[in-house]
């Protein structure tokens, strides 16, 4: 039987080989990097309860996210004259911010003049009411409370779908794609009247803003949706005592 021979690889190549190791799982990584941040958006969303965005529930999406402020204000305007703009017959602001263990609820319904505010901070709760021109009332609450995330009424539009505009655009700090709202039919509103935008952040898919318009008769409704940075939220000067 003949004998195998086995040649032995030299140690200056094997060290070679193993130096190259490091550089080559570096490469693969950055290119994996690189394919994930460019991945491209979906060039349609669906935005049905149980599909990529719900109109309704802005805060889908922002489990783990801290430092925000959650702003959304309906707006409806009665009609247009040659002589001036619109002006708006009613208009409802709703905001809500996290900064840690650290939240607040703002309303403000300007029709009338209330302002309502609810704290959370580490735990105390604190409820502040004002009407225009009056002295601002503040309860502390002795059990603990949960601020709801944000609902907005935007779906009652019916929105289904929508169309990828841009997928790369700066709005609110955040890096997003736009998208158009498909035109919906809705025998609320006047045909075709119905329209609107909203922008997604590429990292985490959630809503960062929108914008959308109807028009019902002689009045025309906006709903307007934004996601900004928050810096700290400070606790009310809040004594139910005075």
């Amino acid at each position: 039987m003949r004998s195998m021979k086995v040649r032995k690889a030299r140690p200056d190549v094997a060290r070679g080989a193993f130096a190259l190791l490091p550089r080559t799982l570096c490469l693969v990584t950055l290119s994996l990097i690189i394919a994930v941040s460019h991945a491209q958006p979906s060039p349609t969303l669906d935005l049905s309860f149980s599909g990529d965005v719900y109109l309704s529930d802005v805060s889908r999406g922002l489990e783990g996210q801290t430092d925000y402020r959650q702003s959304f204000r309906t707006i409806r305007f009665g009609p247009d004259t040659e002589e001036a703009e619109a002006k708006p017959e009613f208009e409802w602001l709703n905001e809500v911010s996290a900064s840690g263990d650290r939240h607040v609820a703002e309303h403000y319904a300007a029709q009338i003049g209330l302002r309502r505010d609810s704290f959370l901070i580490g735990g105390q709760a604190y409820l502040i009411g004002q009407m225009e021109g009056e002295e601002a009332t503040c309860m502390m609450p002795p059990s603990f409370f949960e601020i709801p995330p944000t609902i907005t009424v935007a779906n009652m539009t019916g929105f289904h779908s929508a169309q990828l505009v841009s997928d790369s655009e700066v709005v609110n700090g955040k890096a997003t794609a736009r998208y158009r709202l498909d035109p919906p039919t809705n025998a609320r509103f006047e045909e075709g009247s119905l329209q609107g935008e909203l922008w997604l952040a590429l990292d985490g898919g959630y809503l960062v803003s929108y914008r959308i318009e109807g028009r019902m008769g002689e009045e025309t409704t906006r709903w307007e949706y934004d996601l900004t940075p928050l810096d700290e939220i400070a606790a009310p000067d809040c004594d139910p005592a005075q």
